[in-house]
């Protein structure tokens, strides 16, 4: 008999996530790069969605030379047609959601340029709004 197990991935953000599309485009260390479509966002971190075959391009370990640090990312996020975000952040997991697009969770460690200020005031827009 097989038993499906099910785990629950824990909770780390303490902002609140807000569901999103928003489309991005990823760059490793190693200078490759890909498009995302961030699926959530907070002020720590976010989640986005990628293809499958992708993946190897993400995780290449060439590019890490510390196993217990995160895999390094620099995101590049379009909060609309005429205003970007860009962000180096640390990938803590991975999520096979169909046989060729997953989902990849981030946590921010470092805006570039004015960033930091630019997504608090997008969220702050999505708040005002759901309040509204």
């Amino acid at each position: 008999m097989i038993k499906e197990v099910k785990q629950d991935l824990v909770e780390r953000r303490k902002a609140p996530r807000f569901k999103v599309s928003l489309s991005g485009l990823a760059r490793t260390q190693l200078g490759y790069s890909f498009e995302i479509e961030v699926n959530n966002i907070s002020s720590s971190g976010l989640q986005f969605t990628m293809w499958q075959a992708e993946v190897p391009i993400l995780f290449d370990l060439q590019s890490s030379q510390n196993t217990l640090n995160p895999i390094q990312v620099k995101l590049t996020i379009n909060l609309s047609p005429e205003k970007h975000v860009s962000v180096n952040c640390g990938v803590v997991y991975l999520n096979r959601n169909s046989a060729d697009r997953c989902s990849v969770g981030c946590r921010f460690e470092a805006f570039i340029d004015k960033g930091a200020s630019q997504l608090e005031d997008f969220l702050s827009e999505i708040v005002r709004k759901n309040h509204n």
